[in-house]
């Protein structure tokens, strides 16, 4: 994880190798990002729903605490 004082490597994501192509814009990203906002580095995460349909279609949901 990044120290308090860097940006998380998921800040950047369309900096890495195939950013751009699975995520073409923000608002298939971001709320990812607003979700690990709320994380207090204790609780357990978990990705409940994954999986890609059609060879594209991806529905991922993650789940914080519970």
């Amino acid at each position: 994880m990044a120290g308090l004082d860097e940006q998380h490597p998921l800040v950047n994501y369309l900096a890495h190798e195939g950013g751009s192509l699975s995520n073409p814009t923000a608002e298939h990203f971001l709320p990812l990002l607003y979700v690990l906002g709320t994380w207090d580095g204790v609780e357990a995460i978990t990705i409940p729903v994954d999986g890609i349909e059609m060879g594209s279609l991806s529905m991922l949901s993650v789940l914080v605490g519970a």
